[in-house]
């Protein structure tokens, strides 16, 4: 799978696109297959690190915070299993 997060403080250009290990859900979680993210403006002062004040201090790497769409793919222990192959958006959670 491919993750975007940030190892420094800064503007857009600090964002790298990154593979990583697809996680197995743990109890209480699902697994989306991801079709979109949504970076807020939150995620833009978080970003920024200190700069922004000391509400927005997040400790590095970043990741983005902001809105999800996709399919659950998967479920974890805990989580009714009729769950897998519906769509989640923001305005379904």
């Amino acid at each position: 799978m491919r993750r975007v997060r940030y190892y420094e403080y800064g503007g857009p250009d600090v964002l790298t696109i990154e593979e990583a290990e697809v996680p197995a859900p743990g109890p209480g979680e699902v697994l989306l297959r991801t079709e979109a993210i949504g970076a807020n403006f939150v995620d833009t002062r978080m970003r920024r690190g200190p700069a922004a004040g000391p509400l927005f201090r997040r400790p590095l790497p970043g990741r983005l915070t902001g809105d999800v769409v996709g399919t659950v793919e998967a479920a974890g222990p805990g989580v009714d299993r009729e769950l897998i192959g519906i769509g989640v958006s923001p305005a379904r959670t």
